[in-house]
């Protein structure tokens, strides 16, 4: 076993109401988009910038995110990426890379609506990120830092 992780978390917005598809082998297949909100420095002001992240989802967790998630919910998706390549039909060389949801963490209606999951779900970090979710009582906000610094 090799000693590298292949995991990305993405907490995000839904873009579009999820419609399930599936597969010639009869999987449940659902590729979604999320909108993923970052903050960058543009001069001396730090300001919101979004990406926009298309992922695909299946089976259990496809039809899960279909009956309970609509647009405009954020959720939380645990996922692996895989790099892509191949030939097209003119002979140009292709890549791609696939993001690929392998665990739904959790599911939030937006404000001031109900949540639509019947039974609330709780959610626990992943043991990696444990160090960055202990509170660092040396945290400086953005607007401190210097040059784009991370503190240290």
């Amino acid at each position: 076993m090799s000693n590298s992780l292949n995991r990305l978390y993405l907490l995000g917005t839904l873009c579009a109401d999820p419609e399930l598809r599936y597969s010639k082998a009869g999987l449940e297949v659902l590729p979604l988009r999320i909108a993923v909100s970052r903050s960058q420095k543009n001069g001396t002001a730090w300001e919101e910038a979004t990406d926009f992240f298309t992922c695909t989802v299946f089976a259990q967790s496809a039809q899960f995110l279909t009956t309970y998630a609509k647009k405009g919910d954020q959720v939380a998706l645990e996922c692996t990426l895989q790099n892509n390549n191949w030939t097209d039909k003119h002979g140009t060389k292709r890549y791609d890379m696939a993001i690929t949801v392998s665990k739904v963490l959790s599911l939030h209606a937006r404000k001031g609506q109900e949540s639509r999951v019947p039974v609330p779900e709780v959610v626990e970090a992943p043991p990696e990120l444990e160090e960055f979710l202990e509170p660092d009582k040396e945290e400086l906000p953005p607007e401190a830092w210097e040059d784009g610094e991370i503190p240290k």
